[in-house]
């Protein structure tokens, strides 16, 4: 049964109430739709962010570790080189 021929034999009041019903429904149904839409596209966009800021972290971190390293072997060597400076200048100071 076509759409129009439905609506034609639904005049009475009460299907008339209860087809405006529905199309109130279907409209309702269809921003919430267009509302979840849009939240999924925000949500989609901060998952995105949130990925590139995880990445960016986790390059400083070995950065981070890869100084560490290089600032621990400057410290043995300043450590080791002062180390054998000490007995050679200990001989120069009366005590």
């Amino acid at each position: 049964m076509a759409v129009s021929a439905l609506y034609a034999r639904c005049m009475s009041a009460e299907c008339f109430v209860a087809f405006q019903s529905l199309e109130e429904k279907l409209q309702q149904a269809r921003a919430s739709r267009d509302q979840l839409d849009a939240d999924m596209a925000v949500a989609e966009r901060r998952s995105g962010q949130a990925q590139r800021t995880i990445a960016a972290v986790m390059r400083e971190v070995v950065r981070w570790k890869e100084n560490a390293e290089v600032q621990d072997k400057r410290h043995s060597e300043v450590r080791t080189a002062l180390s054998g400076m000490w007995p050679a200048q200990r001989g120069t100071y009366p005590c």
